[in-house]
């Protein structure tokens, strides 16, 4: 495996004794059996050699040079946004196995499908970092709420920052996930409280299967905040900590006031979300090897993209 890009997402955000969680690429790979991290780029040289000295590999300032000089089966894009397209291009023309490029896909629909078909075509997995779609307590509510387990979904409300395509899509994409495609997209407002051509934007969401979703937006300037709350007729799942807590409520007669029905506290758990990068890299070589699909595929996060941009786009009206 290599990776482009050293910041956080990409070797960071932990470090190899730190066991209990797996936040970064670097560590998802060098945890991985089937796995070996040979080498890492950026374009801050220094960056890269940090980088290898704390996960291995051979530091390069160039990607096209470490494309040229190793054997590479999987590749990580971990650039900025602006810049996926660009490694996107650069990693297809080595045919390598799969690429595991960063969130969003990139920042122009047109693009995003000509990737998206060009690697399809050539057989190369392409996977997108939505991290919580590879949490199994998300995937087991998903299962639960398809089989109809907590009745019927009453209202969704999320809260995000940091833009609706660099932080928001993770909130559309994890709901699309959860509830289905997106019939409708409807902005309400919109702040930039972050970059200044990505808008954290307000909006009502409607799914094909008929539930609906509001979206909110607090202020990156201030803090951060990722929380989902779902209602349902015989439930309710309160994700907070950006979804590393989820807190199951059930119904109980309020006892106070007899004539009515209360949501208690059940249970609250820590989720998979702290070890997602492990069961995304697992998924990504099981595709590989034929044993899986991939959870979250170019065709999904073009999905997502496509909902975003189109409530930037309204916003601008």
């Amino acid at each position: 495996m290599a990776i482009i890009g050293c910041g956080n997402i990409a070797a960071l955000y932990d470090r190899p004794y730190q066991s209990d969680r797996v936040l970064t690429h670097a560590h998802a790979y060098s945890l991985e059996t089937r796995t070996r991290l040979c080498a890492m780029v950026d374009v801050d040289y220094q960056k890269a050699n940090d980088a290898t000295c704390t996960w291995g590999g051979v530091a390069y300032n160039d990607p096209k040079e470490m494309l040229d000089n190793e054997n590479i089966d999987i590749i990580s894009i971990c650039v900025p946004d602006e810049q996926h397209e660009k490694m996107l291009e650069l990693c297809y023309e080595y045919n390598p196995k799969a690429v595991f490029c960063e969130k969003p896909l990139t920042i122009n629909m047109e693009s995003g499908k000509r990737i998206v078909n060009k690697y399809s075509e050539a057989g190369i997995v392409l996977a997108v970092n939505y991290s919580r779609r590879w949490d199994p307590i998300t995937q087991h509510l998903k299962n639960e709420f398809e089989k109809g387990t907590y009745g019927k979904i009453l209202n969704i409300t999320g809260i995000y920052t940091k833009g609706i395509l660099h932080n928001g899509s993770h909130l559309v994409d994890i709901l699309r996930f959860l509830f289905g495609n997106i019939e409708k997209a409807i902005p309400l407002s919109a702040r930039f409280d972050w970059y200044e051509n990505d808008p954290a934007v307000d909006a009502f969401l409607k799914f094909t299967n008929g539930a609906q979703a509001h979206v909110v937006t607090g202020d990156a300037r201030s803090y951060s905040i990722f929380e989902i709350d779902i209602l349902c007729e015989k439930a309710r799942f309160h994700f907070n900590r950006s979804g590393l807590e989820m807190t199951e409520y059930s119904i109980r007669i309020n006892p106070m006031y007899p004539g009515y029905l209360e949501m208690y506290e059940k249970k609250r758990i820590q989720t998979g979300l702290n070890k997602s990068m492990s069961y995304a890299v697992s998924n990504i070589i099981d595709t590989i090897e034929g044993n899986d699909n991939i959870i979250c595929s170019g065709y999904d996060a073009l999905h997502t993209q496509k909902t975003c941009l189109k409530l930037i786009k309204e916003c601008q009206k």
